[in-house]
């Protein structure tokens, strides 16, 4: 039988123990926001009546306001696929992911949903510096193809493991 005593010094010991491994995981934290220069292609996968379901692919560099960051002129390319209903007035909703390259050579992977106006999105993981990163926020969709001011701003936190 184990003694209040005993059990106290184990709540104590772990509780401790818990301590530390938030203390040592706890690390870099930021807000980011920004936008991406890129080079779209989009791709009509398959179409079925009135409804066409299409891939983009963004292919460019993000700037970032805030510098130093996982978001800073990092090298990216993102996959996003949406349902289009002809003749429906709701904006095409999708989903895809990012993946990208900062200029040390580490990666990070993020989620992103939403409509053609813009949604959301997280991160997933990353290597070297970013491994274990976590973060999410917003993005919408700017300006328009036709007068080549068409870009996607962004904003959001993020934190890297210590």
């Amino acid at each position: 039988m184990r003694t209040p005593k005993f059990t106290f010094m184990m709540i104590t010991v772990v509780s401790l123990s818990m301590i530390s491994m938030t203390i040592a995981v706890a690390g870099e934290t930021g807000a980011t926001s920004g936008y991406l220069a890129f080079q779209k292609s989009e791709q009509i996968n398959s179409s079925r009546g009135g409804t066409n379901v299409v891939t983009r692919t963004l292919v460019g560099v993000s700037h970032a306001k805030e510098k130093g960051g996982p978001l800073d002129k990092a090298q990216f390319r993102c996959h996003m696929t949406f349902v289009v209903v002809s003749g429906s007035k709701a904006p095409a909703t999708g989903s895809g992911y990012c993946h990208g390259i900062g200029s040390a050579g580490d990666t990070w992977a993020m989620l992103l949903s939403g409509d053609e106006a813009g949604g959301k999105w997280k991160f997933l993981d990353g290597t070297g510096r970013y491994d274990l990163i976590k973060g999410l926020g917003t993005w919408q969709h700017k300006g328009s193809p036709r007068d080549n001011t068409e870009r996607y701003e962004w904003e959001g936190k993020w934190e890297l493991k210590d």
